[in-house]
């Protein structure tokens, strides 16, 4: 069986859009066999309009690689944030804690003291 290797420059070009934005982790919606709509309209201007301008393989590895970098800095940075909200919970939980028991100790106290008094 033999398959056909050659593909039209549009072809390839959809392609590697699908494969660039689904590497990005874009949401992508095949609208019919000559385009492409990513979910957000603007978006998908602005990016296509960027990958037409690419003229070489190189070119688009290096795109690439910019991209891929940016993602795994807004991945870490999520991460962080991620992990922050996580001990700033946990510090209110524990704060809002300590403030009831306060405030039981100091309530169980003000009765403690009532009964004395009503007792005497």
């Amino acid at each position: 069986m033999k398959f056909s290797t050659s593909l039209s420059k549009n072809s390839i070009f959809q392609i590697s859009l699908i494969s660039f934005a689904s590497f990005c982790g874009l949401a992508i919606i095949p609208s019919s066999v000559n385009s492409t709509i990513l979910v957000d309209g603007e978006t998908t201007t602005a990016i296509t309009q960027q990958i037409e301008q690419i003229q070489s393989v190189q070119e688009l590895q290096a795109k690439l690689i910019a991209v891929t970098k940016e993602r795994d800095r807004l991945l870490q940075a999520l991460k962080t944030e991620q992990e922050n909200h996580a001990q700033t919970h946990k510090s209110l939980t524990t704060a809002l804690g300590d403030a009831i028991d306060s405030l039981a100790r100091q309530r169980a106290g003000t009765e403690a003291h009532k009964g004395k008094k009503s007792v005497s």
